[in-house]
């Protein structure tokens, strides 16, 4: 079970950066990296569109998602975890997050601004570490 995620610093800047263009909707999409033990790794993000273009939900179309395990799968990689901003929210999995987290075995990012939250599904929304790295 992922107990931690590590970020490079450029890559989560990428997702402020992506979260800020897509205001006011939920931007989305996926993180590729690594699971080495209770630690996820991530190496690259994959930005989706959100194909409810809604500011309190999102939804990523089922080519995106494939197209995210394919990518992962070429790279050698995993697909380690799944981000999405709350620009009229808080950074906690609201009920429809939580509905999809309990069929998932991936890190969930919540973003909001340059603040960040991870919650895994662990019999219940069970929240982890999120480091930054300073260097990549």
């Amino acid at each position: 079970m992922i107990r931690k995620i590590t970020i490079p610093k450029d890559l989560f800047e990428r997702m402020v950066n992506h979260s800020k263009e897509e205001e006011p909707i939920e931007a989305c999409g996926f993180l590729i990296g690594d699971k080495v033990d209770d630690e996820a790794v991530a190496s690259h993000i994959l930005p989706a569109d959100n194909i409810l273009s809604s500011p309190v939900l999102f939804e990523i179309s089922p080519e995106e998602i494939y197209k995210a395990w394919i990518t992962a799968e070429k790279m050698g990689k995993d697909v380690v975890g799944v981000y999405h901003s709350h620009p009229h929210g808080g950074l906690t999995p609201s009920p429809r997050d939580v509905q999809f987290m309990r069929h998932s075995d991936f890190v969930w990012l919540i973003l909001k601004g340059k603040r960040i939250r991870g919650f895994i599904w662990d019999n219940g929304v069970t929240e982890i570490l999120v480091e930054i790295l300073e260097w990549s």
